[in-house]
């Protein structure tokens, strides 16, 4: 409850607060802008080798095995980084509730890629959930690089989580509010 006073109660804190919290929701708009880029030139990819494969029967073998091989490369990120299978959001609540330790750059650039992987196989992925696991993976750096408090912490994880929802979304004026 103090370190909410503090907060509230000085304004040149809350501004820096603030600042934070806009650079974070700049930086996490940036990441998941581009994974939703990346994911729509990989979905136009997949379209593309399916469109090519349904003349040429022939390469269907070959096309499983590039899946298979895509396969094992994508659990060997979620070997590496397991917290970047399923859409992210659980994950966020546990690194808020304290009950998750967290590499937030790894998951950033291992989510990019995953995700980017399993639409180019096909796969059918959302991009609301891991568009919010990288917001608050970007609140988490943020909140490392100035070495904000716990609490601070969860404001800035929740407001790159709030960034990546509105990013995902395309509703600029959400995130802002």
């Amino acid at each position: 409850m103090k370190n909410f006073d503090i907060i509230t109660n000085d304004r040149e804190h809350h501004s820096k607060l603030v600042l934070k919290g806009l650079l974070v929701g700049i930086i996490a708009a940036f990441v998941v802008v581009l994974y939703r880029f990346a994911l729509s030139y990989a979905e136009d990819f997949s379209f593309f080798i399916y469109s090519f494969i349904k003349d040429k029967k022939y390469l269907i073998p070959i096309w499983f095995i590039i899946l298979i091989l895509l396969a094992f490369f994508i659990g060997k990120l979620i070997d590496k980084e397991p917290y970047i299978s399923g859409s992210g959001i659980p994950q966020v609540k546990g690194v808020m509730g304290g009950y998750i330790k967290n590499r937030p750059l790894s998951i950033i650039i291992n989510k990019f890629i995953g995700g980017t992987l399993c639409i180019v196989s096909g796969l059918s992925l959302g991009r609301e959930g891991p568009s919010v696991q990288l917001g608050s993976s970007v609140g988490d750096i943020v909140s490392k690089k100035f070495k904000s408090t716990r609490l601070e912490r969860r404001l800035l994880i929740s407001s790159g989580a709030t960034a990546g929802l509105a990013a995902a979304f395309n509703a600029p004026l959400s995130g802002v509010l």
